[in-house]
Protein backbone atom coordinates (compact mmCIF):
# COMPACT_ATOMS: atom_id res chain seq x y z
CA UNK A 1 0.00 0.00 0.00
CA UNK A 2 1.02 3.62 -0.95
CA UNK A 3 2.30 5.89 2.33
CA UNK A 4 0.62 8.68 1.05
CA UNK A 5 -1.86 10.39 3.44
CA UNK A 6 -5.44 8.51 3.55
CA UNK A 7 -8.39 10.94 3.66
CA UNK A 8 -10.63 8.55 2.89
CA UNK A 9 -13.08 7.72 6.05
CA UNK A 10 -12.12 3.87 5.72
CA UNK A 11 -9.41 1.75 8.42
CA UNK A 12 -7.89 0.02 5.45
CA UNK A 13 -4.67 1.79 3.52
CA UNK A 14 -6.29 2.45 0.59
CA UNK A 15 -3.67 2.14 -2.78
CA UNK A 16 -3.17 5.67 -5.01
CA UNK A 17 -5.44 4.55 -7.82
CA UNK A 18 -8.50 4.21 -5.36
CA UNK A 19 -7.71 7.28 -3.47
CA UNK A 20 -7.59 9.23 -6.98
CA UNK A 21 -11.11 7.24 -8.02
CA UNK A 22 -12.39 8.40 -4.45
CA UNK A 23 -11.35 11.84 -5.04
CA UNK A 24 -12.57 12.26 -8.35
CA UNK A 25 -15.85 10.63 -7.48
CA UNK A 26 -16.52 12.71 -3.77
CA UNK A 27 -15.35 15.89 -6.65
CA UNK A 28 -18.51 14.87 -8.97
CA UNK A 29 -20.84 15.09 -5.89
CA UNK A 30 -19.54 17.97 -4.74
CA UNK A 31 -18.13 16.93 -1.84
CA UNK A 32 -15.50 20.20 -2.27
CA UNK A 33 -17.25 22.66 -4.07
CA UNK A 34 -20.41 22.23 -7.02
CA UNK A 35 -21.95 19.13 -7.41
CA UNK A 36 -21.30 18.36 -11.13
CA UNK A 37 -23.40 14.87 -11.16
CA UNK A 38 -25.83 12.90 -9.07
CA UNK A 39 -23.98 9.61 -10.17
CA UNK A 40 -20.99 7.72 -10.88
CA UNK A 41 -19.55 4.83 -12.03
CA UNK A 42 -15.95 2.61 -10.61
CA UNK A 43 -15.42 1.48 -14.27
CA UNK A 44 -11.95 -0.60 -12.85
CA UNK A 45 -10.60 -3.94 -13.80
CA UNK A 46 -11.45 -6.83 -11.28
CA UNK A 47 -9.80 -6.69 -7.99
CA UNK A 48 -8.74 -3.26 -7.95
CA UNK A 49 -10.58 -2.67 -5.08
CA UNK A 50 -14.32 -1.31 -6.39
CA UNK A 51 -16.21 -2.14 -3.33
CA UNK A 52 -13.71 -0.88 -0.48
CA UNK A 53 -13.79 2.62 -2.94
CA UNK A 54 -17.73 2.19 -3.10
CA UNK A 55 -17.55 2.03 0.32
CA UNK A 56 -15.65 4.87 1.25
CA UNK A 57 -17.14 7.28 -1.26
CA UNK A 58 -20.05 6.33 0.74
CA UNK A 59 -19.19 6.87 3.94
CA UNK A 60 -17.82 9.96 3.11
CA UNK A 61 -21.58 11.43 1.31
CA UNK A 62 -22.75 9.65 4.24
CA UNK A 63 -20.83 11.08 7.16
CA UNK A 64 -21.03 14.64 5.35
CA UNK A 65 -24.48 14.49 5.68
CA UNK A 66 -25.60 14.40 1.60
CA UNK A 67 -26.69 10.68 1.75
CA UNK A 68 -29.09 9.31 4.45
CA UNK A 69 -29.17 5.90 2.69
CA UNK A 70 -28.13 3.54 -0.11
CA UNK A 71 -29.47 0.88 -2.13
CA UNK A 72 -27.03 -1.72 -3.34
CA UNK A 73 -28.64 -3.68 -6.31
CA UNK A 74 -26.92 -7.34 -7.57
CA UNK A 75 -27.51 -10.65 -8.16
CA UNK A 76 -26.84 -11.37 -3.76
CA UNK A 77 -23.18 -11.75 -3.39
CA UNK A 78 -22.23 -8.32 -4.19
CA UNK A 79 -24.38 -7.32 -1.04
CA UNK A 80 -22.86 -8.83 1.17
CA UNK A 81 -19.33 -8.00 0.21
CA UNK A 82 -20.09 -4.57 0.33
CA UNK A 83 -21.79 -5.06 3.99
CA UNK A 84 -19.07 -6.98 5.35
CA UNK A 85 -16.65 -4.87 4.29
CA UNK A 86 -18.29 -2.09 5.37
CA UNK A 87 -18.28 -3.25 8.77
CA UNK A 88 -14.73 -3.96 8.83
CA UNK A 89 -13.86 -0.69 6.95
CA UNK A 90 -15.67 2.44 7.67
CA UNK A 91 -16.22 4.14 10.88
CA UNK A 92 -20.04 4.47 10.88
CA UNK A 93 -23.09 2.94 10.98
CA UNK A 94 -24.43 3.05 7.52
CA UNK A 95 -26.63 -0.35 7.81
CA UNK A 96 -30.04 0.09 9.19
CA UNK A 97 -33.34 -2.06 9.29
CA UNK A 98 -35.14 -1.34 6.53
Amino acid sequence: MDKEKNDMPIRAAPYQHQREAYRFTCGLFGMDGEMQSRGAALLMEMGTGKTITGIAITGALYLSGNIRRVTVYDDGRLVVKFRDGSEVSIDADIWKAA
